[in-house]
């Protein structure tokens, strides 16, 4: 599928994927087995010759507000990206909820997803499996990238799977 979804993209004479700094993102707000799962990720990313780097996003999800929008996407760009090409963090930061859980709380049991910021921002971003929880329930990790730079952003997730 990310074949497909690329195209021809690698012959584009973009920036090496090696050569791309991930900002490995530190303020979520995960339990300790995602965290636990999360650092021993990242490390298999570092061991593939990226440069990593950790970073904090400096946004609070209660205070977005519709109006702001274009501001804040700028703005968001600037603070997210400034030290970072991509950035790299869980996607949900708790486990997977179960059948039961997802109909009992409605879209609340996914509440402790991190897919929000790029949502809200036009991000390109992928989620990518990286093993299973203790109770056998997959885990999952985002590459987010620069608006506009999809390609990227698939580049480095078909070159870490």
């Amino acid at each position: 599928m990310l074949e497909v979804l690329m195209g021809n993209q690698k012959k584009n004479g973009g920036t090496p994927i090696n050569d791309l700094k991930i900002g490995v993102v530190q303020n979520f707000s995960g339990n300790d087995e995602i965290r636990r799962a999360f650092l021993k990720m990242t490390e298999k990313i570092k061991s593939q010759g990226y440069q990593m780097i950790d970073v904090q996003i400096p946004f609070d999800k209660a205070r977005f507000d519709l109006k702001d929008l274009q501001k804040d996407r700028e703005a968001a760009n600037e603070l997210l990206f400034n030290h970072a090409d991509l950035l790299l963090l869980p996607t949900l930061n708790d486990h997977v909820p179960t059948i039961q859980e997802a109909q009992q709380k409605g879209p609340q049991a996914i509440s402790p997803a991190n897919t929000f910021f790029c949502n809200y921002f036009g991000l390109p971003a992928i989620s990518l499996p990286y093993g299973k929880d203790s109770n056998g329930l997959p885990l999952a990790f985002q590459v987010a990238g620069k608006p506009m730079k999809d390609w990227e952003v698939l580049n480095v997730a078909q070159s870490i799977i």
